[in-house]
Formats: structure tokens, sequence, C-alpha cells
């Protein structure tokens, strides 16, 4: 039984993930005059629809149709690590939750809502990445589909999930006006505006969302992660753009993905619920 839902699980992960591809191609590009398209899977290249059939890029590498139809250009690598990731995503989450609460309707729920979570973050991480962008055409549904998923399926109360996002909300924007301050600093000394900023208004939005999953005061040690595995990613590619002779100062990183981590670090990863929790009886809360 668990081998079936598990392949069930995988398939439903790919197809979502076919789903999410599109929307990162096509919601960065703005809205028209009809708002917010999202078109079929297509070649980035010469802007072609691909056939139904391999609409997938996994089904597309499967049967050696990786290039498009019509003028060869090979498939964004994207689209496959996104599909299989939410694939195999999907199965690691409900094994997660059936250890945790067994073969129930909790764990069931538990599922659920992780799924709508790892999901949502998953395609505003890959917007961020490939645009130093968070959306707020995706946040706010995301918003909606997460209050739902852990307030209601997950039985969390509704207190600490509002509790949670607000949290998040304020630290990221006291980190982003700290930002600003010291890009108006450096743009000072200067004489000329950095080309872009480390922290954009779009994380104070990402803030108030994984304040959500986590709930209060769990954002604090999620963001605290974040943070230090930002810093370290930092430290290492200036030493690596050193050691290549490209580095240059003040170049930004898109801060999402760390933040993100560091909320499904918290959220995921037993070893660090330890330090989490007494951090949050430190701040006079209960982890959730």
């Amino acid at each position: 039984m668990m081998l079936t839902i598990s392949g069930l699980l995988f398939l439903g992960g790919v197809v979502t993930g076919v789903i999410l591809n599109c929307l990162a191609d096509d919601l960065p590009t703005g809205a028209g005059e009809k708002g917010y398209t999202v078109q079929p899977p297509r070649c980035h290249y010469c802007g072609a629809t691909y056939s139904l059939p391999f609409w997938s890029a996994l089904l597309a590498t499967i049967f050696n149709r990786r290039q498009c139809e019509h003028c060869l250009a090979p498939r964004r690598g994207r689209a496959i690590t996104v599909e299989i990731a939410l694939g195999l995503g999907w199965v690691a989450l409900w094994i997660w939750a059936v250890s945790l609460d067994g073969l129930s309707w909790a764990a069931i729920g538990r599922f659920i809502a992780a799924a709508i979570m790892t999901t949502c973050l998953l395609l505003i991480m890959v917007i961020d990445l490939e645009h130093r962008l968070v959306l707020y055409v995706v946040v706010a549904p995301s918003a909606i589909v997460m209050f739902l998923g852990h307030s209601l399926i997950q039985g969390r109360s509704p207190l600490a999930v509002s509790l949670g996002a607000a949290g998040g909300a304020v630290i990221l924007l006291v980190m982003y006006w700290l930002g600003r301050a010291f890009a108006l600093l450096i743009a000072k000394q200067q004489g000329q505006p950095l080309e872009e900023e480390a922290f954009g208004f779009g994380d104070v939005y990402l803030g108030g969302l994984i304040g959500m999953a986590v709930g209060w005061p769990a954002i604090v040690p999620a963001v605290l992660l974040g943070i230090f595995a930002g810093g370290a990613f930092a430290a290492i590619f200036v030493l690596i753009q050193k050691a290549r002779h490209r580095y240059q100062p003040y170049m930004p990183i898109p801060y999402g993905p760390f933040l993100i981590f560091g909320a499904g670090a918290l959220y995921f990863a037993a070893p660090l619920l330890p330090f989490a929790q007494n951090l949050c009886r430190l701040l006079g809360g209960v982890c959730p």
C-alpha cells in the first residue's frame, strides 16, 4: 500500500512540477492587458509549445525527446529538476508525516500542509534565483492556502499562524530598512547608487509567509538559520570569486532561498529542534 501511495504521490508531484515550471516561466514577465497569463510548456529559444505528451520534461527525457521538435534546442535543465524534486519531495513528506503520526488522518493533514508549503516556497525560490524577485502575485495566494493548510487541515491555532506571519514580516521589514540604510551609506561613499540591494521588499512578504509556516516565536530561529546560511554561502562565494579574479564589492545575492532553507530546516530537521525549542522558550513561547 505504501508503495502504491508513494507512486501516486510521485506522479502528482511531477504533474504539479510541470505547472510550477509554467508559472515560473510566465509570472515574472509581468501582467498583460488581460492580467497574468500562463502558457503551456514551450521552447525558450523559438517559443514553440511542446507537444502535449511531452509537456513533462521528465517524460520527454525518458522517451529521448529532450530537444525542441521545432528548432532542436535543448530543454532547460530546471524543468526536469523541479519535476523530480517535487515528485521525490512529496514522497519524502509522506514518509515523514507517517513516521510522526502513523498511517492516520493526522498524518494526511500533516502531509497536505507540508506539501502546500514546500510547493509554494519552491516556486518562490525558483523565481527568486532566476529573476531576483519575490512576486506578490505568488505570495498572496500562497499565504491563503498556507493559512488554511496549517490552521484548518493540520489543526494549528489560527492565532499562532497569524502571529508567526506578523512576526516574520516585522523581522524582515527591520532587515529591509537596515539594508536600505546600508545601501544609502555605500552609495554616498561611492558617489553613485548600488545597482541592486541584498534585501528587497519582496523578502518582507516572504518573511510573513515562512512565519506562517513555522509560527511564533519559531520564526526567530528560522530567520537566524537563514541568515547564517546566507552568510556562509556569501563567504564561500567571495573566496571563489577572488580566486578567479572576478570579485566585485557589494555583489548582491538572493536571500529568499536562504530564508526558505532556515524555515525548512526548523520545520523538518529533528537535530535542529532542541536548539530551536530552547531559543523559543527564552523568547517566552513554545515551538509548534
